[in-house]
Formats: C-alpha cells, structure tokens, sequence
C-alpha cells in the first residue's frame, strides 16, 4: 500500500449550523458540510460525522486486510475493534 497523502486524522466536528470537519490541529478538511435538503441540517451533521471518520475507516479497513492476509484470530479481534469505533464515530447521534 502507498504511502499516506492526506492530512492524518483524527478527524473532528466542529460547529453545528453550518459544521466543518478540521484535523485534531486545527487544520480545516472540509470548510462547510452542507445537507442539500434545503434549511434542514441534520443531513450535513451526518454527512460532516462520516466525513469526520473517514481516516478512522481507513485505518480499520487497512487492519481487517493485514488480519485477513495473516489469518489471525487476535488481528481480526483488534480490526473489529477499530471498525465498530469508526462506525460509532460516523454514526454518532
């Protein structure tokens, strides 16, 4: 696999009208998360929170494919970790 180009998470929310997604530093990923739903927001949060967990859901794809390829019981156990963090991240009420 390549080596990493975009900006190292985590990822956060910031903001609820009109939320950003910056890096744990401060530095912005995604300036405005807009919903398209016309002036309802719930549809930008949940898009912001995906967004925000994208390196999250790298990272716990990257790991179930090294368990996977080395057929260990104790590195599926961790992927699966990792996994349900980034899904509770993206899906976070």
């Amino acid at each position: 696999m390549s080596d990493v180009k975009h900006t190292p998470g985590p990822w956060l929310v910031v903001g609820d009208a009109d939320p950003e997604v910056h890096a744990e530093d401060g530095t912005w990923i995604v300036n405005q998360v807009c919903s398209g739903a016309g002036d309802e927001n719930d549809d930008g949060m949940a898009n912001a929170r995906l967004i925000a967990a994208a390196p999250d859901l790298l990272a716990a794809c990257k790991a179930f494919d090294l368990a996977l390829c080395a057929g260990s019981r104790d590195e599926l156990i961790a992927a699966a970790v990792l996994a349900r963090g980034a899904i509770s991240k993206a899906e976070q009420a």
